[in-house]
């Protein structure tokens, strides 16, 4: 069984409900709606936001242009909450009735921006706003034609925005 945690989480383990690969559901510097006074953010313009049924052909930008998976120390996980709300590797949520992309993450905020970690505090305000991971620099992502790169904390934020973006017109070159 795939979990899908990365091995540098201190925070996952066999017994563990969480996840570190999440949905890429767009970017930019004006998310397409938020909620919760704007700490939750949702976009519109990547591959796996909400309902998406973006396809390969409407990857214009390229396959090897956008990002699709993205990991995050953010995520939601047991020891987030003493509620116990968290997401995991099986995880989802109505959107009516709670408004939060559990299983999506957006490229606004910079790569590990945010101190801490969903280990540390809760989270649940900040995990859809930026990628992140345990790893020194940055954290991975995998690009729509499957391919894995690890992409650095200080990115330019306008590439950022770009590569998080399937059809914004806009073909980032080596990054």
């Amino acid at each position: 069984m795939n979990k899908y945690q990365c091995p540098s989480d201190p925070n996952s383990g066999a017994g563990v409900n969480n996840l570190n690969y999440f949905g890429v559901q767009g970017g930019g510097a004006t998310p397409s709606c938020t909620n919760v006074g704007n700490q939750r953010v949702f976009y519109r313009n990547g591959i796996l936001f909400h309902n998406s049924k973006t396809q390969i052909r409407d990857v214009i930008d390229g396959t090897s242009n956008t990002f699709m998976l993205a990991e995050s120390k953010y995520g939601l996980n047991p020891q987030s909450r003493g509620d116990g709300i968290h997401a995991g590797w099986a995880s989802g949520t109505a959107l009516n009735s709670s408004g939060n992309p559990y299983t999506q993450v957006a490229a606004l905020d910079q790569i590990n921006s945010i101190p801490g970690h969903a280990g540390t505090q809760d989270t649940i305000s900040k995990f859809s706003r930026l990628f992140g991971s345990f790893h020194v620099g940055g954290c991975h992502v995998t690009l729509a034609d499957g391919s894995v790169r690890f992409i650095s904390e200080n990115i330019d934020i306008n590439t950022y925005y770009i590569l998080a973006q399937c059809a914004d017109g806009q073909v980032v070159g080596e990054f």
